[in-house]
């Protein structure tokens, strides 16, 4: 197995067919989660690593799912202390070559359930596509780049549009308040999000269209 990359496509693949919907890279409390799947209400976070360790395992550990497991390449220099710290925590361990195995099935963490709808709440499409489980370099889904998302949507959708048509249509997202979001999106739309936003002055107001790909 090459890198997490490789390692998360085939766990991925076995989790969807079993029916599990599949989430990759989701910021949580407790950090980001490699692979985060939901089946009938349960959650399932799978930390997917090219080597056990210590530390693979403790952010397993602070998971607040109903299951968490660790997906690694098939080794035959496991311990058993490995097997004994992690059926003491409840968490899962899955070993992946040409084939994926789970070796051990991670306990059902009713105590979390809580947590879980929450989890749940905070998925979006984005997180199926956007980025590769494992990827490195540190990207994730952040609430602005959500919002960037949405308003890039609209846009498109709507060319020449006002920032009031978006706010209104799509709310002030995670800014604290209508003012905070008019003058943070604005600001974006122009000095940063340039790209693919173009803003353009009409009749004295300012209208948003995506820039023609050249």
């Amino acid at each position: 197995m090459n890198t997490e990359v490789d390692l998360a496509k085939k766990v991925i693949e076995w989790l969807e067919e079993q029916h599990w919907d599949v989430y990759q890279e989701v910021m949580m409390i407790s950090g980001r989660a490699d692979i985060v799947a939901v089946r009938s209400g349960y959650v399932w976070t799978i930390e997917t690593k090219t080597s056990m360790s210590f530390s693979v395992i403790n952010q397993a550990r602070v998971r607040k799912t109903h299951f968490k497991s660790i997906a690694v390449p098939v080794s035959h220099n496991r311990t058993e202390l490995v097997r004994e710290i992690l059926n003491n925590f409840g968490i899962g361990f899955i070993e992946v070559d040409d084939f994926v195995r789970e070796r051990i099935r991670p306990v059902l963490h009713r105590d979390y359930h809580k947590f879980s709808k929450q989890v749940i709440k905070s998925l979006r499409p984005e997180h199926k596509y956007v980025l590769s489980a494992g990827s490195s370099g540190g990207g994730y889904l952040t609430p602005y780049s959500m919002t960037m998302i949405d308003i890039r949507r609209f846009i498109g959708l709507h060319p020449g549009c006002t920032l009031k048509e978006i706010m209104d249509e799509l709310g002030k997202f995670h800014y604290s308040t209508i003012a905070s979001a008019r003058c943070c999106i604005s600001k974006a739309l122009v000095n940063w999000e340039s790209e693919w936003c173009d803003a353009k002055q009409e009749n004295g107001k300012t209208r948003y269209y995506l820039r023609e790909r050249i």
